[in-house]
């Protein structure tokens, strides 16, 4: 409901983040009302709730290898601290279950789809005899994990164990034992930390609230990191080529019957629901799968203009032979993360389609063979994307890229390709993940969408002016773009030439890890020359 002027709002301090609040303090203040932080007590909400709240969740925890981080927890634990002795500060604390993660080198399942553990990092620049971090985390965790050198790997680390819920005491305590005329002796991220953390250090005047460094050296893939990726690239992309492969032989069972939904082989209709179920199956198969790493996005017909809609089972369109299906999926393995988009059809498409899916296509080239001077960052390379849809008036309403973590969230920061302002904050870099993702939503009709994931690498100049080192793009994705939607006389002979290679790519990549003849077979046709 509308609020009156001098109204009062309430938020609970453990909830919000200090960037959330400060937004909210400046926009009530801006109508001239009030904002009144809850900072001790029960919230309302959980009063409510009762003891019909769910418990935290409590998963299992795995050591992520070196060989595949690349780097040891204890060297990143030290160079943080080196960060913040540099910045004055005695301790940081990281409150991004992300983060987390990636310093200690740990994966878990509390966040299935980002394979997290809810938890607090206390890493301390004056180290103590015992411990250079504090993991705030609960201990059965720890005791179920599925690793027997769990613990043994915490302790390489130098990292000692408190309880999750004890993060405010501790640093209340710590606050209590820093002279009263110091200034800040903890950095926080504002963005990620509650009000009421920063309260239990002693309020804004005694912490560092800007961004850590851990966001930008996450984002910059190492040499082990990035294989991982590219392994989990390839096992993903045969999983769902094996999906599409069946997908097409239903429906050219339906097309064989003359009916115009399409059904699986027990005669029940597929819908956006039970498609996301049976590409689940596919990437299962994988010893190393892990989660979805979001759920998928099937959009059938007018659904597909819907960007980030959900297909629920029991409301879920059938799946048409002639209508656009867009598909956007991943995964979780132990070694990488997955976000793929593509768009097909199993009828013929409209010309004004294809025209429209070859705009895309267009953008999706443009952007993945743009080269650039080292220090550009998303906001400039947004256009390249843009560009050939522009020219026939249309665009698309969302970002054309975002960071992907290397077995972590599917959306990472702090990089990103987008119009918006805050992609202009970081470059991009070399062994940055991004995706590549231009789209065209028609409301009430279709919806396409051409995704892949890239690395970002150094370009092979003939020249290097201002001795800047040049950079470009590198698919690491594995599946095919439907040739049946592209409208060849619209490409240019570059444009050609790039899909003819990617196809190839594809399917020298994937053959041999198809299963079946008409696995094969469809792999075959599909990444054909055009």
């Amino acid at each position: 409901r509308e609020l009156s002027q001098g109204a009062v709002v309430a938020v609970d301090a453990y909830t919000h983040t200090i960037t959330e609040t400060r937004k909210l303090r400046a926009a009530l203040e801006g109508a001239k009302m009030s904002l009144k932080l809850i900072r001790i007590g029960e919230n309302p909400i959980d009063s409510v709730w009762g003891n019909q709240r769910p418990a935290l969740p409590c998963g299992s925890i795995r050591v992520h290898p070196q060989t595949l981080s690349g780097k040891l927890a204890q060297e990143k634990l030290t160079q943080l601290a080196a960060s913040a002795c540099a910045r004055n500060v005695n301790s940081v604390l990281l409150s991004a279950l992300d983060e987390v993660a990636w310093m200690l080198n740990i994966r878990g399942s509390d966040i299935e789809q980002c394979q997290t553990v809810v938890s607090y990092l206390l890493v301390h620049a004056d180290a103590e005899p015992t411990a250079c971090a504090t993991w705030f985390v609960d201990s059965a965790k720890v005791s179920n994990s599925l690793e027997e050198d769990l613990k043994a790997h915490l302790s390489a680390a130098q990292v000692k164990i408190a309880p999750y819920e004890s993060v405010t005491e501790s640093l209340s305590s710590l606050a209590a034992q820093r002279n009263s005329t110091q200034g800040a002796w903890l950095w926080c991220d504002p963005a990620s930390t509650s009000v009421a953390v920063v309260d239990a250090a002693g309020g804004e005047d005694k912490v560092l609230l800007e961004s850590t460094p851990v966001p930008l050296w996450k984002s910059m893939k190492n040499a082990n990191e990035l294989s991982g990726i590219r392994a989990a690239h390839v096992r993903d992309g045969a999983a769902l080529c094996k999906f599409l492969a069946w997908l097409s032989s239903r429906a050219d069972a339906a097309a064989q019957d003359g009916a115009v939904t399409v059904c699986d082989e027990k005669g029940t209709r597929l819908t956006e629901f039970l498609l996301g179920e049976k590409l689940l199956e596919f990437r299962r198969a994988s010893d190393l799968f892990v989660a979805t790493s979001f759920d998928t996005i099937a959009g059938a017909g007018p659904n597909g203009a819907i960007i980030h809609y959900r297909a629920e089972r029991d409301s879920a369109r059938h799946i048409v032979r002639d209508e656009l299906l867009l598909l956007d999926s991943g995964a979780q393995y132990i070694d990488g993360t997955t976000d793929i988009t593509r768009t097909v059809c199993f009828g013929k498409p409209p010309a004004d389609v294809q025209s429209c899916f070859t705009r895309v296509l267009q953008g999706h080239i443009a952007l993945e063979t743009a080269v650039f001077p080292k220090g550009t960052t998303g906001l400039t390379l947004d256009a390249f994307a843009r560009m050939p849809l522009w020219q026939n008036g249309l665009d698309y309403r969302h970002g054309t890229g975002h960071g992907v973590g290397a077995a972590l969230n599917v959306h990472e920061g702090p990089q990103g390709i987008s119009a918006r302002a805050t992609a202009s904050a970081v470059p991009l870099e070399p062994g940055m993940i991004v995706s590549n993702e231009p789209g065209y939503y028609r409301d009430g009709e279709f919806g396409i969408r051409i995704e892949s994931i890239v690395e970002v690498v150094k370009a092979q100049t003939e020249h290097r002016f201002g001795e800047r080192d040049y950079l470009t793009f590198e698919n690491i994705t594995y599946a095919p773009i439907q040739r049946d939607l592209v409208c060849a006389d619209l490409l240019s002979n570059n444009e050609r030439a790039w899909l003819n290679e990617y196809h190839a790519k594809v399917h020298n990549t994937l053959y041999t890890l198809m299963e079946t003849d008409h696995e094969r077979e469809w792999l075959r046709a599909q990444t054909e020359p055009l």
